[in-house]
């Protein structure tokens, strides 16, 4: 990546942003960096994502100009977003026009820098960076900010805009472990929540419990008041009690495979306090059933169901019968989070020795087993099978072969 000076210090910046900035400049606009990309360098962070706003080209201007410079489509329904992938290198990059204060539907290409950053939601992300001169544009004090570690709103008059950003500033509580600013946080009390779609309420929680401090956003959160006004299903089992859970939640995710155990994780500590109805229904509102895969529903529901057995040293054989209802892997963390001591990582490595902390012990003996024996399907085949797994789980049968001697022996005893 090229490199080019960030308030006096050599910073990356991917070549396709550059080209972008120089076609627009002759094309008579202006490129700014915005949002994200340029507080994470000002923290002296590797920036993930680069958004870039342009300045004094209409949208359809925008969108040939961006055509002659790689593959792009428009992402925006009712705003023009592009999502470029420029042909000098560097990955996609997400275009838009400044927002207008009317709320245009084609943004509004004159509003000025300032009057953009304005219309943004938190001071931290409304600092817009041009590459090519420079120049920092901070109307809002983000700078001040960032340096204080506060979150704060852009302009109260224009926060409410969009009820999703009391979410959004948990969000960033969470990622940057800031605090919420007084006025920020009876400005989003302010707001109604309500009638926001489960599913970008969804997507923010994800985020939030994903992110580097899950416990400072779910602090964040409750001082918005959102569990109670945005998921009403989680507000009985939220509060201050359930903050060393999610804490030493964050902290155990590291030995989880992936994101989807990690959020499982994290929600598990969050919501472990609700009755299994409560939680249900909150899942269901999110619509969460699985991510990348994984399910997530079903594994947390089993995980939340086992855990106060892990969290006290547990035998061989109620280890193997817990892998039947609950996937040990996650249930074992989240006792320890939950609870804490020793015992549930105790478990866990005995889990992993009995080969059953990702899944449960294979069958020994199936119905096509047991059919060959001369028992019919029916009631009679599923009691049989459930008593030789029992039986097995318990280690009162270790191989195929006493467990078919015991199925013939109950099934002659049935029919005595």
């Amino acid at each position: 990546m090229p490199a080019v000076t960030l308030e006096g210090d050599l910073v990356e910046v991917p070549a396709g942003v550059l080209a972008l900035a120089e076609a627009a400049r002759r094309a008579g606009g202006r490129a700014w960096i915005v949002g994200g990309a340029v507080r994470d360098l000002l923290r002296g962070e590797p920036a993930r994502d680069f958004d870039v706003e342009v300045h004094g080209l209409a949208a359809e201007g925008l969108g040939r100009l961006l055509a002659g410079l790689g593959r792009t489509r428009r992402v925006g329904r009712s705003f023009p977003v592009f999502r470029h992938h420029p042909a000098a290198g560097g990955g996609a990059v997400e275009v838009s026009l400044p927002r207008a204060a009317d709320g245009a539907a084609e943004g509004d290409p004159h509003a000025g820098i300032e009057a953009a950053c304005r219309r943004r939601d938190l001071t931290v992300n409304a600092i817009a960076w041009d590459p090519l001169t420079g120049e920092l544009a901070d109307p809002c004090g983000g700078r001040a900010d960032l340096a204080a570690g506060l979150l704060r709103a852009c302009d109260p008059t224009t926060f409410g805009a969009d009820p999703l950003r009391p979410w959004r500033a948990a969000v960033f509580a969470a990622r940057l472990g800031f605090a919420l600013d007084p006025e920020l946080v009876a400005l989003a009390r302010s707001l109604d929540p309500s009638g926001l779609p489960p599913e970008r309420v969804r997507a923010e929680v994800e985020k939030l419990l994903l992110a580097a401090e899950p416990l400072a956003g779910v602090r964040a959160a409750r001082a918005m008041d959102l569990p109670r006004r945005s998921l009403p299903e989680l507000a009985p089992g939220d509060g201050p009690e359930v903050d060393p859970a999610v804490a030493r939640a964050g902290r155990l995710r590291r030995e989880t495979d992936g994101d989807p155990r990690r959020f499982a994780l994290v929600l598990g500590a969050w919501t472990h306090r609700l009755d299994p109805g409560a939680r249900e229904a909150l899942l269901d509102r999110l619509g969460l059933h699985a991510m990348g895969g994984y399910p997530v529903r079903r594994r947390l529901v089993g995980a939340l169901r086992a855990w106060p057995e892990l969290a006290v040293p547990a035998t061989d054989a109620t280890l193997r019968h817990l892998a039947d209802v609950a996937e040990l892997d996650l249930a074992t963390l989240l006792a320890e989070a939950i609870g804490g001591g020793e015992a549930p990582r105790a478990n866990r490595e005995r889990a992993r020795d009995l080969g059953v902390l990702r899944r449960p012990l294979p069958a020994l003996v199936g119905g096509r087993d047991l059919r060959r024996l001369g028992v019919p399907p029916g009631r009679a085949l599923g009691e049989l099978l459930a008593a030789v797994r029992s039986a097995q789980l318990d280690g009162r049968v270790r191989d195929r072969e006493q467990a078919l001697a015991l199925a013939r022996g109950l099934w002659e005893a049935r029919r005595r």
